[in-house]
């Protein structure tokens, strides 16, 4: 259909990271993590969606397969913009987009380090081009990736809510994000349509951390979309349908129990945030926000808010977000992780009208069988997910 919008988000697993080692609980290690088999299962799993010209976001490409991906995109009539931005343990991975250049035509593109796109500067820094200004800059740099791995201030005994080393380990991440402004080709009157994707850091013992990067992913997805006609963010986001992070992006609120005072705020709006300021920068009331970060800085106007909430088109679709979209037992971890981290949120003009039922049921089948992904069906730990949207304001 014309009308209609196919998108699809899948995380392939970076093939410097599925080592037999590490996936040890695979049904067949060797076979099921091996990283050319596994391209090869990605690649053909492309063809439905390319064939139902779909716009496909990816996350997790290695450098490795980057190539391999630019060529195979190139030779359907896609055009693939990617990004790299990890480090060499994990094959410098990154996201993609790639679309079908008969049906869209790109207007922009623009690519951020999401942690940069927190406004305001709390260091206010001098520039000192003196060889002590230099030594100081240096140390800082040092400390600073120090801190991404090791965060020092979580000895000190002026941060017991872990807010410092919230801030210091978002400011570190560089996790990037692809945005594009595509307008739509052979469709009368034609559109133009925000098609974002992200990886989200994969800190889950950090749900401040996690919070300051689901707000400004969204807000800067936002922003970048106004004069456009909808908007699209897909991604793995490593949060799960009962986080406070999957409550601020669908509903746009914050829910904060005042556990000492018996007060609960119950689904604060953007408009709320001086009193969302205040309770969280009042110790006696941050102790019961541990999701929710203090502000980095004194007089530090920004919140963890969204102008307008987006709506998941999974669970537009099927009531609820799928069972799971990751299914992993790696490391030495005692048991597997089976949750739902992967998402298509879509703004309120969006309805989702099909999506990959089948696939699904049958990834849902595959996971009582064997006791990790990836395994002989499923090349990565995650699974695709694919929907078709209509735009309810151009029906």
């Amino acid at each position: 259909m014309k009308n209609t919008i196919g998108v699809c988000t899948y995380n392939v697993l970076s093939s410097s990271l599925s080592s037999h080692r590490f996936f040890h609980h695979c049904q067949s290690p060797n076979d099921d993590t091996n990283p050319e088999k596994r391209l090869l299962k990605i690649l053909h799993a492309m063809y439905d969606l390319i064939e139902a010209e779909k716009i496909i976001t990816l996350q997790e490409v290695s450098l490795e397969w980057e190539s391999r991906f630019i060529s195979f995109f190139a030779q359907h009539d896609y055009y693939y913009i990617g990004r790299g931005y990890g480090h060499k343990y994990n094959g410098y991975m990154g996201v993609a987009i790639a679309y079908p250049i008969r049906k869209f035509f790109l207007l922009d593109c623009k690519i951020v380090n999401v942690a940069d796109t927190k406004p305001g500067d709390p260091k206010k820094k001098r520039e000192d081009n003196s060889w002590k200004g230099w030594v100081l800059d240096a140390a800082k740099k040092a400390t600073k990736t120090l801190t991404s791995v090791w965060p020092l201030s979580s000895f000190f005994q002026d941060d017991p809510l872990g807010d410092k080393v919230a801030w210091q380990v978002a400011r570190s991440r560089t996790n990037m994000m692809i945005m594009l402004k595509l307008k739509t080709v052979g469709v009368m009157p034609s559109r133009t349509y925000t098609v974002a994707t992200y990886h989200m850091p994969c800190i889950f013992d950090k749900p401040k951390v996690m919070m300051i990067h689901a707000a400004l992913a969204v807000q800067t997805v936002q922003d970048y979309a106004l004069l456009t006609d909808g908007t699209i963010l897909t991604g793995d986001f490593n949060f799960t349908p009962r986080s406070r992070c999957y409550e601020l992006v669908t509903t746009g609120k914050w829910t904060i129990t005042e556990l000492s005072g018996g007060r609960v705020y119950d689904k604060l709006t953007f408009s709320d945030a001086s009193i969302y300021r205040n309770f969280v920068n009042t110790p006696r009331n941050a102790a019961d926000c541990l999701e929710y970060p203090a502000q980095e800085y004194k007089d530090d106007p920004w919140v963890p808010s969204i102008s307008m909430a987006m709506k998941s088109a999974c669970a537009m679709i099927l009531g609820e977000e799928p069972p799971f979209t990751n299914y992993n037992w790696s490391g030495n971890g005692d048991k597997a992780f089976k949750d739902t981290l992967d998402y298509i949120f879509v703004s309120p003009n969006f309805k989702c009208v099909n999506i990959n039922d089948t696939e699904l049921d049958e990834a849902h089948d595959e996971s009582k069988r064997v006791d990790s992904f990836p395994s002989e069906k499923q090349p990565s730990d995650h699974i695709l997910l694919s929907v078709d949207l209509v735009d309810n304001n151009f029906v």
